[in-house]
This record gives C-alpha cells, sequence and structure tokens, in this order.
C-alpha cells in the first residue's frame, strides 16, 4: 500500500463550548479511519483542528457529515484534502500506514503549498538534485529525529498543489530546522506556503 487520503478540518468554537470535551467526541469515531487526531489550534484559522486518513474518500465525508451534524455550535473553517503517496524524489519506499499508526508528536504544523510552473519545465534530474539538497538538509539537522514529515499531493483536487504537514516535539527545534532549509535551492521555485495551521495535541482521549 502506497496511497492513502488525509483531510485536515478547522473549527471556529463557540465561547461556551469546551474544547477538550468536542475533541474527545470527535475523536471516538474510528471506523475505517487510518487515524483520527484533535489539536487546539494555535493559529487565527481555527480553534479545533481535526486531522484524519484513510484509504478511501467517503469515511472522510461521514466523518466530515457526523461532525457538522452532531456538533452545532461548531463552524467549520477550513477543509484541505490530499492524497498521500510516495515522492518522486525519495527512492525509498513509504509505509504510509505505519506511518499514521505511530504515537502522535506534540504538535501538528500543515500548510498547502505551490510551485512556480516553471519548476515542472525542468528536467526530472535536474529537479530530483535540487530536491535531494533539500531532503539532505532536513534530515541531516540535529533536531530532525523530532520532526516526520508527509508531503501530500493535491493536483487537480485543490487549488495548491501540495499538502505538507508535519508532526513535531518541539516548536523551538522545528523554527530551527526551518530556518536552515531556508537556504535550500528548492525554496526559490515555492510561490504560496500560507496559512499555517499550528496545533497542539488533545491529550486524554
Amino acid at each position: 500500500m502506497d496511497k492513502a487520503y488525509m483531510l485536515i478540518l478547522g473549527y471556529r468554537l463557540d465561547h461556551s463550548v469546551d474544547l477538550t470535551s468536542v475533541a474527545k467526541t470527535v475523536t471516538q469515531v474510528k471506523e475505517d479511519l487510518l487515524m483520527l487526531r484533535s489539536y487546539a489550534s494555535l493559529s487565527p484559522e481555527a480553534h479545533l483542528v481535526v486531522w484524519t486518513s484513510a484509504l478511501d474518500t467517503r469515511p472522510l465525508v461521514e466523518l466530515r457529515d457526523r461532525i457538522r451534524r452532531g456538533h452545532s455550535s461548531m463552524v467549520e473553517s477550513l477543509v484541505w484534502l490530499s492524497v498521500y503517496k510516495a515522492s518522486p524524489y525519495v527512492s525509498s519506499t513509504i509505509d504510509v500506514l505505519g506511518n499514521l499508526k505511530q504515537e502522535p508528536l506534540r504538535y501538528l504544523v500543515a500548510y498547502p503549498m505551490k510551485k512556480d510552473p516553471e519548476w515542472y519545465l525542468i528536467p526530472f534530474e535536474e529537479r530530483r538534485s535540487i530536491m535531494a539538497e533539500h531532503i539532505g538538509i532536513a534530515r541531516s539537522h540535529r533536531y530532525s529525529k523530532n520532526v516526520r514529515s508527509y508531503t501530500t499531493y493535491a493536483f487537480g483536487i485543490a487549488s495548491y498543489e501540495f499538502l505538507v504537514v508535519y508532526e513535531v516535539q518541539s516548536l523551538y527545534e522545528w523554527v530551527e530546522v526551518v530556518e536552515r532549509l531556508r537556504e535550500a535551492k528548492a525554496r526559490k521555485w515555492v510561490v504560496m506556503e500560507e496559512p499555517v495551521l499550528v496545533g497542539e495535541l488533545i491529550a486524554g482521549w
């Protein structure tokens, strides 16, 4: 298995709503899902973030509908859909199920991304070389062991091309990693990477 669907949902909550209580009821629905987690948002786009994945889109549609019908006090503020599949720039096989079934790290960081059309006109081998530098910087960083990266694809199903998702243990360490990655040549072709959504895992469910 090398493919799965990912969905990130953002919700604004009424002041009377208990965030932890709502997150607990939402994440009890796990049928046909590879994973389902809730986060207290640290970004202005939402109060609650739901991150989930499945092998088919139907469970994602059903989850979204169940939240809509069961929590009238929650207003959906963002919907990010993407496909998780193997990168053409990485030769190793990706274990999607294994990655998503790991114990979650403390923070979720996610953002939509788009590249300049000129990027796709560069010969593939040159693109692979450019991405190899980017990947090498990320993997060799002293804080990389505390980062899980999920580059997912949205060509033709969203206004963005990629949905980049990270699990990180420390926001401080994550800032250090990203600052170093700003030196990678691949960044030259990035034309969109916002809004950045940050959430802290809601424990206890």
